[in-house]
This record gives C-alpha cells, structure tokens and sequence, in this order.
C-alpha cells in the first residue's frame, strides 16, 4: 500500500526523479524528457525539486539507488570520494603528527589531484585562465 508520501507524487514528477537519479540526468534535460519541451525548464525543475515530497522521494530513491551499488559491488564516484578523503585525512594527519615528509605530502597531492579528476575540477575553462592583452589606451574592462 502506498504512503501518503508516495501518494503526494504523480507519476511523472517520479518519472521526472528517476531519469535524475536513474539515468543521470540534469534537472533540465529530466525536466524537458518527462512534460515535454518549455520555457525556462531549469528554473521549473528547481521549483519541483524544492518540494518536500519531492525531496523525499529523490532522497529514497538514491539511498536505494546507492544500497544496491554497494551489493553489486559497483564501485561509485561517492565511494571513490570517501576513499580519497579518508587518505587524504590520514595524509594530512601524518603530516601534523610527524612533520613533512615526502610520501606523506605526496599522499596529500595524489589525493587532491585524484578528487579534483573525480569531481571535473582537472580541467577549468579556458577563459579562466586565459591570459588577456590590454593595448595602450583602452581600458581593462
């Protein structure tokens, strides 16, 4: 029998939290695939995720999602980041117990590098670091 909260969501604002959790989608493309093509479908998907039933059924849906990752034996990019941040933790603990060293900082360095790959961090925008010219009398704006 369903709860009152599985009751509060229609079937395609499930529909809508699958193909994020599920499938991987962003808000938007998940958005667009389950009411079909509208303006501002970001800002529309936002105001849908706010909701508490909602909220509560993505919650579910990847606590579920992760549950059967785990006994599959499914190795997730969350499992990954605890993993890296634990040697990175126990790096930067080292590093506070007996000083500098070289393995340690390197620990440090892999773990940061390895996080940053993990999460797209690696490789900013190029207009962030792209070096700008500014001719002699025009302004820096």
């Amino acid at each position: 029998m369903a709860t009152a909260k599985e009751r509060a969501i229609s079937v395609k604002q499930k529909m809508f939290v699958r193909a994020i959790v599920c499938e991987g989608m962003n808000q938007g493309e998940a958005y667009i695939k389950v009411f079909g093509e509208v303006k501002f479908p970001d800002s529309r998907a936002s105001h849908l995720l706010k909701k508490a039933s909602i909220e509560n059924y993505k919650n579910e849906l990847s606590q579920k999602m992760e549950a059967q990752a785990l006994a599959k034996g499914v190795w997730t990019r969350e499992i990954a980041a605890q993993h890296l941040l634990w040697v990175l933790d126990l790096s930067k603990k080292d590093l506070e117990e007996f000083g500098l060293n070289r393995s340690t900082l390197a620990g440090v360095m892999k773990s940061v590098t390895a996080l940053n790959k993990l999460y797209g961090l690696d490789n900013p925008p190029p207009e962030i670091y792209a070096p700008r010219i500014i001719f002699k009398g025009e302004s820096k704006i």
